[in-house]
């Protein structure tokens, strides 16, 4: 099982719309490849976490490096690890502001996941980077 955490810019600034969007394509594909993760999104910044075979990682990865949508992606974790640590989750996703119905249930604040991140992550690592990209932000911890 293979682990990757990446940071990255969007060229724009994204609306809900176009976040639901990528959420509703990502979803899709991440259950046909078996790929689980979480996606983080504030002001123009991505955080996420793909787990799955080395295979099915590399090539959900590839294509996100193709997107145009993406800048300066910087790799924070790549790693082999014995379990997944976002098992139930094709793409989990956090933001701070209110989406659609349809995404409620699988969204969650940034402040929420601040403080509970620990809770039902089951790696420090993960944890511990999360949290730092979380405590960047401007308007909280």
């Amino acid at each position: 099982m293979r682990r990757i955490i990446y940071l990255s810019t969007s060229r724009n600034l994204m609306s809900n719309a176009e976040i639901e969007e990528i959420l509703a394509v990502s979803r899709r594909r991440n259950q046909e490849d078996q790929v689980t993760g979480l996606l983080v999104y504030h002001e123009g910044c991505f955080f996420q976490a793909l787990e799955g075979t080395a295979q099915a990682v590399q090539t959900v990865f590839g294509r996100i490096k193709k997107d145009p949508r993406h800048a300066s992606i910087l790799m924070l974790l790549d790693a082999e690890v014995e379990a997944r640590a976002f098992p139930d989750w094709s793409m989990g996703f956090v933001n701070e502001r209110d989406l659609s119905d349809v995404l409620k249930d699988a969204s969650m604040s940034l402040q929420d996941m601040l403080d509970d991140a620990d809770r039902f992550i089951p790696d420090p690592k993960s944890v511990t980077l999360l949290r730092s990209f979380l405590r960047s932000f401007r308007y909280n911890a």
